[in-house]
């Protein structure tokens, strides 16, 4: 029953995802080019790869040394400063010397957001969803904050969180190439 529980929230949420992220650039808007260019409202492909060290006292921090990431996110711009969209990603934790575990590896899906500040280079932001891998899956957050260092490259600092049978966390770098 378990099992077939766990299926079920796993079913759910991609479910959710998906049609919050094909409802969201399915909107047809009456806005027009000028009022989109005075508004910078744009759409961005980002793609981030993230190296960090695991964290907290959890039972994964004790196994686990530090790990690699790439996270792909696909954001439409809603208002001036607010961007939404869709995100996968996946990771390796690298197992510590003289750890009987192997090397821990996730999958993550869920939404994202970003919030910029009034000149489009500093953000807020985070990405949600669901993690696949660690034991049956489990919930993940990961709040981020970044800064664009020109229209194509920015740096991300987050915190990556997935709530499973075994707690993972982890603080990232992340290096971000976008269009």
């Amino acid at each position: 029953t378990n099992n077939l529980n766990t299926m079920k929230n796993k079913l759910m949420l991609l479910l959710f995802v998906l049609v919050f992220f094909f409802y969201s650039f399915a909107q047809n808007s009456e806005t027009t080019d000028e009022q989109m260019e005075n508004l910078e409202i744009k759409d961005k492909f980002a793609l981030s790869f993230n190296l960090g060290g695991n964290t907290g006292g959890s039972q994964a921090n004790k196994l686990y040394s530090t790990n690699i990431g790439v996270d792909i996110s696909l954001l439409k711009g809603i208002s001036k400063n607010l961007m939404v969209g869709g995100n996968v990603g996946a990771g390796n934790a690298f197992s510590k010397k003289g750890s009987t575990e192997g090397d821990l590896k996730y999958l993550m899906i869920g939404a994202s957001f970003r919030l910029y500040t009034d000149n489009n280079k500093f953000f807020i932001g985070g990405n949600g969803g669901y993690s696949f891998g660690l034991d049956d899956g489990g919930w993940y957050y990961q709040p981020r904050f970044g800064f664009d260092v020109c229209e194509h490259f920015g740096v991300n600092v987050s915190y990556l969180e997935i709530n499973d049978a075994i707690a993972f966390s982890a603080v990232t770098v992340g290096l971000e190439y976008s269009f």
